[in-house]
């Protein structure tokens, strides 16, 4: 029995690692898109999005399935029901970058000239780093990683005023763009904050400790 939970507890971690790194590429593709105008890398943003989702719900049968065969305890459950909460969030910032790719394309389809506020990639560039580094403390059992990972949220929450600024002051001669944008940086926020959730539940996983609200 202890070989079998050994065995399935490495399947799950591996499955949802896998996950991670295509959600990862994803977010980077989708920003891609937005930065370079490319509809067509867009779309295909949009498409693995699917895949994404029927990825969940493979690890979501697999969670299950511990649960109920392996009755796991201590370290071991802790990890399960973080892996679950990890994979819901996973699914969420796939959607959401699905989310950017789109609002990307009707960007580039407003034919609104306009110099990109340097917020914006600096908000992507923040946020890749800290969905690359919730995965990675997950990856290498890394608390302090996702410790990091918690306290870089507030670094996007400022951009993204940046970025709501620049919209406001240029509403009147770019309004689908500022409409566009301020859509955009919701969503990477929202990446952001996902990514954090990721980070809180490595915490937990590795300590027993519940940070969310703290």
């Amino acid at each position: 029995m202890e070989q079998k939970i050994t065995r399935d507890i490495s399947s799950l971690r591996r499955r949802l690692l896998l996950m991670g790194g295509q959600v990862e590429q994803l977010v980077t593709r989708s920003f891609q898109s937005l930065v370079e105008g490319d509809r067509g890398l867009a779309k295909e943003v949009r498409i693995e999005d699917h895949e994404i989702d029927e990825m969940e719900i493979d690890v979501e049968a697999e969670c299950l399935e511990i649960l109920a065969l392996d009755q796991p305890v201590a370290s071991d459950l802790r990890l399960v029901l973080a892996v679950m909460r990890i994979n819901t969030n996973l699914e969420r910032i796939s959607d959401l970058a699905g989310g950017v790719a789109k609002r990307g394309s009707k960007i580039t389809k407003a034919h609104e000239v306009f110099d990109m506020p340097t917020a914006v990639p600096e908000m992507m560039e923040a946020t890749k780093l800290m969905l690359h580094n919730a995965i990675e403390s997950f990856a290498h059992d890394d608390a302090l990683l996702a410790r990091k990972v918690r306290e870089a949220d507030d670094k996007v929450d400022d951009l993204r005023k940046d970025v709501l600024d620049w919209a406001q002051e240029n509403a009147a001669k770019l309004t689908a763009t500022s409409i566009s944008l301020i859509t955009v940086a919701t969503k990477i926020e929202r990446i952001a904050d996902l990514a954090t959730n990721i980070a809180e539940d490595v915490i937990f996983m590795i300590e027993g400790e519940v940070v969310r609200h703290s």
